[in-house]
């Protein structure tokens, strides 16, 4: 009479329990840190991203000489291209969160940190790496502006990888969309924003311009006549 198979459970994996629903995160702590620390302004008006713009731009009578100067500026643009970022990376994930799994991209985290106006002269990051002749801080924020909260663009910055190459950073101040499948509905938020003066962006840059090209002029004109 042969042997007898038997059927044993030993050495077999346990049955795993039912799979259950995965939990939705808490996005409340992530808002709390944004609200606390990076929209919020200071006495002047100005947010983080603000701040981030005066750190990263050139300032010769910065005390502590030119090592200081250059830590500074690296620790400001570090700033200026991970705020957006990470604002960018929780609206993509609050609007996965939601149930029309959208948003509003000026009305998000990113939108709003792009669009807060300082109290004393109403500008926007933009506006201000514009007042400070900082081409560096403006590209890096043109490309956060560029790109979409859902991750759509191809670009370098919150939503993809090369997305400053979409477009030439005046036809973006222009109000221009950008070449790489965005909307550029934040972008052209950005560009039509308005100082206490009433002047966007790149009608700030023009207006500087003139200036400096009026001194320009006028010193020229001085020096031909004490010849």
């Amino acid at each position: 009479m042969g042997r007898r198979n038997r059927s044993s459970s030993i050495g077999q994996a346990p049955p795993r329990p039912p799979a259950r629903g995965t939990p939705r995160p808490d996005p409340a702590p992530c808002r709390a840190l944004l609200g606390g620390l990076v929209h919020a302004s200071d006495a002047g008006g100005r947010t983080a991203v603000h701040r981030a713009v005066v750190e990263a731009s050139p300032d010769p009578g910065r005390l502590g000489g030119e090592e200081e100067e250059e830590r500074a500026r690296l620790d400001g643009l570090y700033l200026l291209s991970k705020l957006p970022e990470r604002a960018s990376e929780l609206d993509r994930a609050e609007a996965s969160w939601s149930a029309g799994g959208g948003g509003n991209a000026e009305g998000g985290h990113l939108g709003r940190m792009m669009l807060a106006r300082d109290g004393e002269s109403g500008y926007t990051p933009l506006h201000l790496t514009v007042a400070r002749r900082d081409l560096t801080s403006l590209l890096v924020l043109l490309d956060a502006a560029s790109s979409v909260p859902g991750g759509t663009t191809d670009g370098d910055g919150p939503g993809g990888s090369g997305g400053r190459a979409a477009a030439h950073p005046l036809r973006l101040l222009d109000g221009n969309a950008t070449s790489d499948g965005s909307d550029g509905t934040l972008m052209r938020a950005a560009a039509a924003s308005t100082d206490r003066e009433g002047l966007t962006p790149l009608g700030l840059l023009g207006a500087s311009s003139r200036v400096g090209l009026g001194r320009t002029r006028d010193s020229l004109r001085y020096r031909n006549l004490t010849r």
